[in-house]
């Protein structure tokens, strides 16, 4: 009996140190997940930074883009204004030389028919010559040209 009494007592005393080594490493785990905990809560919280930052650039990013394009579309129309008023101008300037040539090649026409005329009044063909007759010719088709145009 004695024999287990002092048995149980060293029973009793294993078990108790085996209760401070499971309290103790209770306390070393716990000390291990609160530092985890508060590692987590840190990192946690860059993430929250930088998930924030992303989104400020990605907002800062969208907004140039937009700036640009808007920029862009800008200067697309103030070309294509300024492609339009040149074709016009070109445009006007050709009507321009077309009806002054016309003119000229009018009045230079009818400066021809009058001259011609006056000849054939005088009944002078003899003096029409050949090269009045081709110039006559040609001032006619130049004529008939300019009528379909």
């Amino acid at each position: 009996m004695i024999d287990q009494l002092g048995e149980g007592g060293k029973n009793v005393h294993e078990l108790e140190k085996a209760r401070k080594r499971a309290e103790l490493e209770k306390e070393e785990l716990q000390a291990a997940l609160e530092d985890a905990e508060s590692t987590l809560e840190q990192e946690e919280a860059k993430v929250l930074r930088a998930q924030m930052e992303l989104s400020t650039v990605r907002q800062e990013i969208d907004r140039r883009i937009h700036e640009k394009e808007e920029e862009f579309e800008n200067t697309r129309r103030n070309h294509q204004r300024a492609l339009e008023s040149m074709q016009a101008s070109l445009e006007a300037e050709s009507r321009s030389k077309a009806e002054a040539l016309k003119q000229v090649i009018n009045q230079i026409n009818f400066k021809f028919l009058i001259f011609f005329f006056a000849l054939l009044r005088k009944r002078n063909l003899k003096q029409i010559s050949m090269n009045l007759k081709l110039h006559l010719i040609m001032l006619i088709v130049q004529m008939l040209i300019y009528k379909n145009h």
